[in-house]
């Protein structure tokens, strides 16, 4: 995705992968598999699809807990709510002197209503703030512990 400004200059470039959910088994589903065809227009100036976050010890830890208000309507976190998470890591004061010029969030399992998470975070000298959250390791559920990693360049 592009957009524009009303003069025609450009404000921002994403990309974004989805992914379809077996709502019965909470579970991700491959389109082909479900009969399901996504056909894509390519323009030829898109972005590369990101890659995984490979998740590494960071220096800080906060837990969290899932509310209502951080619920889709598929009942698990919405994408959205993590980067307000990842933001939440950084005071307010670091927030009104430092804009976001990029991110990158990667899902990898979802969160339900009540489920606490442990959020490793670390802001690196290059203004990077990495985010990795997971489940205690005592209480992984479906075998995914990380639940989600967020990377925010200011």
């Amino acid at each position: 995705t592009v957009a524009y400004d009303a003069g025609g200059g450009e404000l921002f470039r994403s990309v974004s992968v989805w992914v379809l959910m077996d709502t019965d088994q909470r579970s991700m589903v491959l389109p082909g598999k479900s009969g399901v065809n996504v056909e894509g227009l390519l323009r030829g100036s898109e972005l590369a699809i990101p890659g995984s976050m490979v998740p590494r010890t960071l220096l800080n830890r906060d837990k969290r807990t899932v509310r209502f208000t951080d619920l889709d309507w598929n009942g698990h976190m919405n994408n959205c709510r993590y980067l307000d998470w990842a933001a939440d890591t950084l005071p307010s004061p670091f927030h009104s002197v430092h804009s976001a010029r990029e991110f990158s969030v990667c899902y990898l399992s979802e969160a339900r209503e009540n489920e606490s998470l442990v959020l490793d975070w670390e802001l690196t000298e290059d203004g990077c703030l990495a985010v990795d959250a997971h489940r205690e390791e005592n209480l992984v559920s479906a075998g995914h512990s990380r639940v989600f990693s967020a990377r925010i360049l200011f």
